[in-house]
């Protein structure tokens, strides 16, 4: 399935594209939906998570538990087969 014009927008910085968006740190869009200071804190203590990895604070929250209508799932794992 290709992405077509009928496909939300995020971000006017993250355009509609079928290439995949790489980066060593989280767009600005995401990190927006991370919780801050002493939130942050306990949520990071409570799930596990160092409190400086927000990709994997991301994925451990942004499935379900965000700011707006925006959710992070991680994607499966491609097979060989």
């Amino acid at each position: 399935m290709t992405l077509t014009s009928l496909a939300p927008i995020l971000s006017l910085t993250l355009p509609i594209s079928n290439q995949e968006y790489k980066s060593p740190y989280l767009f600005p869009l995401f990190y927006g939906l991370l919780s801050k200071g002493y939130n942050r804190a306990i949520q990071c203590r409570l799930l596990k998570i160092d409190e400086n990895d927000d990709f994997g604070l991301l994925l451990a929250i942004a499935h379900s538990d965000t700011i707006g209508a925006v959710r992070v799932m991680e994607q499966p794992k491609k097979t060989d087969h």
